[in-house]
């Protein structure tokens, strides 16, 4: 053995590559778990969107008293970009009735029940004169669709949904909120 001057042996070489990897093996799984909290996720939007949903089903378009019970003038006269006394809401954009941020983009939908807008539903109409509603194909000039805010498309990939189900005009529609 005067010829070897190393004492590395194969167990030493072996105990160090294995602490070596367990080591960039922790750090590559701990690093992005540190880093998360300051990178942009979706969690704030579920809440906003949630907010937004049970407020327009729950006050800003009906009453605390009738919970999604829609009424038909302030829906209308909110999906129409008016304002009347009596209602809910202030503002003259979605963002500001909603009480979002102007940065924040949505879209505000109603539909016949068991269809959604992102599944490519057309909204319903309000005829004011009938007060009663119409499928987008019998809408005419001086109807209200049933949508506000910026239009959705098929290519918004961080979006974040809720539905509800709500009455309007005694028929069972579906209340979509889009935040992207």
């Amino acid at each position: 053995m005067r010829g070897h001057t190393r004492g590395q042996t194969t167990l030493d070489f072996a105990f160090g590559m294995s602490l070596f990897l367990a080591v960039v093996l922790f750090v590559f799984l701990f690093v992005p778990g540190v880093v998360e909290p300051f990178t942009a996720g979706a969690q704030e939007e579920t809440v906003a969107v949630d907010r937004v949903a049970d407020d327009l089903s729950r006050a800003t378009l009906g009453s605390a008293e009738r919970p999604k019970v829609l009424n038909g003038t302030c829906t209308a006269v909110f999906f129409d970009n008016r304002s009347a006394s009596g209602c809910h809401f202030a503002g003259e954009t979605t963002n500001e009735r909603l009480g979002l941020d102007s940065r924040q983009r949505v879209n505000v939908t109603v539909t016949r029940n068991g269809t959604t807008a992102r599944e490519g539903a057309s909204p319903l109409c309000w005829d004011a004169d009938t007060a009663s509603l119409r499928d987008r194909s019998d809408c005419e000039s001086g109807d209200v669709s049933l949508r506000a805010g910026e239009p959705t498309t098929a290519d918004v990939d961080e979006s974040v949904t809720a539905r509800r189900v709500v009455s309007l005009n005694r028929e069972v529609v579906t209340l979509e909120v889009v935040l992207w």
